[in-house]
């Protein structure tokens, strides 16, 4: 529950609920503001930590994910198949990925 001396959320209706045709940009700096207080509104802070995985245990998953995707790409390359723009761009990119996680480890 949002205390009265936070009135300033007041519940609007989520844009994301309407049938209207979307004639404007999705996140435009108006629709993005709306769409934020919704979610203000609709959440409320938890008095303790969850009991979800680790963020540490996460980005070691998310790691061995994205390595593995890597290593695909290169064996499919290596075979001469086609690859589409995205994996280009993470076989030309890789190595900003990886400085990336190890920047997010040691900040950890």
């Amino acid at each position: 529950m949002i205390p009265a001396s936070l009135g300033f959320f007041k519940k609007t209706a989520s844009p994301w609920n309407s049938q209207e045709p979307i004639l404007d940009e999705v996140f435009g700096l108006d629709s993005l503001e709306q769409h934020a207080v919704s979610l203000a509104v609709e959440h409320t802070i938890a008095s303790s930590a969850g009991g979800g995985q680790s963020l540490t245990h996460r980005l070691n998953d998310n790691e061995a994910v994205v390595r593995k995707a890597y290593n695909a790409i290169v064996l499919a390359v290596q075979s001469d198949r086609l690859i589409t723009p995205a994996a280009e761009w993470l076989l030309d990119n890789f190595h900003l990925v990886e400085e990336q996680l190890r920047q997010v480890q040691n900040d950890l």
